[in-house]
């Protein structure tokens, strides 16, 4: 099951995860950048795909960058937690979003309800990875094709649920896709990510 390839006029959204910056107030770069440490905001959990992509680009960024990179994690609102954080701050490039298509559809299906404008205020720099979206179901399920899952949804239907990492995201939308191309019913069952414990300061 292959992730949904639409993109809206703006290029918006990638097939994967992509850096953003925020656009307002917008303000000069005349400087030499980076010129102080770098925040890298992620929308999901510790251990998130996305996370994890996170923490593996952002030593490489330090070290051409002669600049320290953080990774900060502020899960929650499908992204619009991150998102308002993002915009708020200062549009000098020293703050950075690492972001999944499906916040971006997110973000744009509830734009009435976001205290920022996801075109308007938020800039895409690079899209940084792609991700297949993987169809697994358990053994038990007795099922060893996507047909034989077809036909099994089909004869039981609202009986079968999938799993994803939350309401909105890139895997909520898959399976979504997935139900309407097959012409099946299911029941979709997000998913918490785990928060990871806070070290006490020595």
């Amino acid at each position: 099951m292959q992730p949904i390839q639409q993109r809206t006029a703006r290029n918006l959204l990638g097939s994967g995860i992509a850096i953003a910056l925020s656009l307002l107030p917008v303000s000069s770069l005349s400087q030499a950048y980076p010129s102080k440490p770098i925040r890298i905001l992620v929308p999901l959990s510790a251990g998130s795909q996305t996370d994890m992509l996170a923490r593996m680009i952002a030593p490489k960024m330090s070290e051409q960058w002669r600049q320290t990179v953080v990774v900060d994690n502020r899960p929650g609102g499908a992204g619009a937690i991150a998102g308002g954080m993002l915009v708020k701050s200062a549009a000098d490039g020293h703050t950075l979003m690492l972001y999944s298509d499906g916040h971006a559809v997110n973000a744009a299906l509830n734009a009435a309800s976001l205290p920022f404008d996801t075109v308007r205020d938020i800039a895409r720099v690079s899209l940084v990875a792609t991700l297949p979206s993987i169809l697994v179901t358990s053994p038990a399920l007795g099922v060893r094709s996507v047909k034989d899952l077809i036909a099994l949804a089909k004869a039981k239907p609202g009986q079968l649920s999938f799993g994803s990492a939350g309401i909105g995201g890139g895997l909520n939308f898959s399976g979504e896709w997935f139900k309407v191309a097959a012409g099946i019913d299911a029941t979709h069952i997000p998913y918490k990510g785990r928060r990871r414990k806070r070290l006490p300061r020595p």
